[in-house]
């Protein structure tokens, strides 16, 4: 089969047309990559885990937007489950060489759409994934992302998000404060971490975004769960949210989202110990 030229494409169809071709037939490391982008505990300056992100690679980068892939994955059951599997292999071989460097791991967080989570081969795929290399179900954090592609009962999603705590797997509930992210969702399942969006950021000393920072984190720590804020850029951010009793960030200010062996070389390179603060260890 003769793939046609990315560069040719003019219309989303074509694209969405060209993405999967290319993705069920080729490849999938062809067009995509997967960076790690470290969480921080602020208190002790340890490592508290690292986010796994899908980047599209070159020449592709060039021609199709992140946004416009994932779009084109979550319509299509059997590609997200091919990219569930190519993370988890990504992800695996990042714990494994972690585990190469240090006798404990921190925990990786991959993002998975509410439809694919209510899939019934979600969880074998992972149990699968990880006994085979006998990581404990605690190395994996299951970050909900907002999804418009299909409506996921509250109930049902509650339900495999039991299911996933009760086997030892972490979830967290990503962007919260967006969309169906929000207090009825945190309240009826039973998530071991909350996200906050990086909008909170925005105007950041403004009182009533103060108010809700400092409640959210006696919120989450009343309810046993880990809060991390994402988007943190700023040193004057950092300060804030410290002062607010936030113990856990993620953003630029740290580092930008980086290859497998850049993430190895932050671990050791600052020499950063693992962190015990989250409620998953």
């Amino acid at each position: 089969m003769v793939i046609r030229n990315v560069n040719l494409l003019n219309h989303s169809s074509e694209i969405d047309s060209w993405i999967i071709d290319h993705i069920i037939n080729y490849d999938l490391s062809t067009v995509v990559d997967v960076f790690f982008q470290p969480k921080i505990n602020i208190i002790d300056q340890s490592i508290f885990g690292f986010e796994a992100l899908s980047r599209v690679v070159e020449p592709y980068s060039k021609h199709i937007m992140l946004n416009v892939l994932m779009k084109v994955f979550m319509r299509n059951t059997e590609l997200e489950k091919k990219l569930l599997k190519f993370l988890l292999d990504k992800v695996i071989e990042f714990l494994i060489r972690q585990n190469s460097i240090s006798e404990e791991v921190v925990p990786i967080s991959i993002n998975v759409s509410k439809r694919l989570l209510s899939d019934p081969d979600f969880i074998s795929i992972l149990d699968i994934s990880l006994s085979t290399y006998n990581f404990p179900k605690r190395t994996l954090i299951i970050e909900v992302l907002e999804d418009s592609c299909e409506e996921v009962p509250l109930l049902l999603l509650s339900e495999k998000i039991k299911i996933l705590r009760a086997l030892g797997y972490g979830v967290s509930l990503d962007d919260f404060g967006t969309k169906d992210a929000n207090f009825e969702t945190l309240i009826s399942c039973d998530f071991s971490e909350i996200k906050l969006d990086r909008f909170i950021l925005n105007d950041i000393e403004n009182k009533s975004k103060i108010m809700f920072i400092s409640f959210m984190a006696k919120l989450t720590e009343s309810l046993n769960m880990d809060f991390v804020i994402e988007g943190v850029e700023t040193e004057r951010q950092l300060n804030i949210l410290r002062n607010l009793g936030v113990r856990v960030c993620q953003g630029f200010y740290f580092s930008t989202p980086i290859s497998q062996r850049s993430a190895l070389e932050f671990i050791v390179s600052n020499k950063l110990k693992i962190s015990n603060l989250s409620i998953l260890n």
